[in-house]
């Protein structure tokens, strides 16, 4: 494939830490987030030509493939969607596959105009952080598809991720911010500056003992319900 041959479009998300305010802002509370420094970038070429892939002898009309990889550049998940349906060709993992298909459709029904009028997309995304480490492998996806598909981050969680959004607010930021989201509002996010004196002491550790977020707010609902 020849350079001539493709346009491209390069985003990047931050990661993400919460100081302040886990799970009760999912009630409202302020919370003091920290985007971190590393994240994941998002690449997408737009082929002028139909490119020579094993893949796409079988298609008969548009495609897209993604390619995900790690920290370490090696290839951990794998797509190709026929376009403008987004049917799924082939993939390397089911769940992962119908969970970006879900949110590639919201970002269309959106965007009316998302994924239309073109011959062929490649997405090439890159994690700087180990996805275990639960700084937002899946918060930086959204924010990245958001600006791709020029929509707002926080209509991509519906139905897809519960959650406040703070997480996917920090992709979009490289300083502290304060978040607060109220029911059935846009999250409210305000920059602020975090110098405390104590700065040179803070030391984040990973002990290993990442929880499903989807798992740990129903456990938390459900506990609030009891109270």
């Amino acid at each position: 494939m020849k350079l001539q041959d493709l346009h491209f479009f390069y985003y990047y998300s931050h990661g993400k830490l919460l100081l302040t305010g886990e799970y009760l802002i999912l009630y409202g509370a302020f919370g003091l987030a920290l985007p971190t420094i590393k994240g994941q970038s998002f690449t997408i070429f737009y082929y002028k030509n139909k490119p020579t892939y094993p893949y796409f002898s079988t298609l008969s009309s548009e495609f897209l493939l993604w390619k995900s990889f790690n920290e370490k550049n090696k290839l951990w998940f794998e797509v190709v969607f026929q376009l403008p349906s987004l049917d799924i060709c082939y993939e390397t993992e089911k769940k992962t596959a119908f969970r970006l298909r879900n949110l590639l459709l919201k970002s269309r029904e959106i965007q009316k105009n998302f994924l239309s009028n073109t011959f062929g997309i490649y997405v090439q995304t890159k994690l700087e952080f180990p996805r275990n480490w639960g700084l937002g492998s899946s918060s930086t996806l959204i924010s990245n598809i958001a600006k791709w598909a020029r929509v707002k981050p926080h209509l991509l969680l519906e139905n897809n991720f519960p959650g406040s959004g703070y997480d996917i607010a920090c992709g979009y930021y490289s300083k502290p911010i304060i978040f607060r989201r109220l029911k059935n509002e846009s999250p409210h996010v305000i920059p602020i500056d975090f110098n405390p004196p104590f700065k040179e002491k803070l030391f984040f550790l990973y002990l290993n003992k990442k929880q499903n977020t989807c798992e740990s707010i129903r456990f938390f609902q459900k506990k609030k319900k009891k109270i």
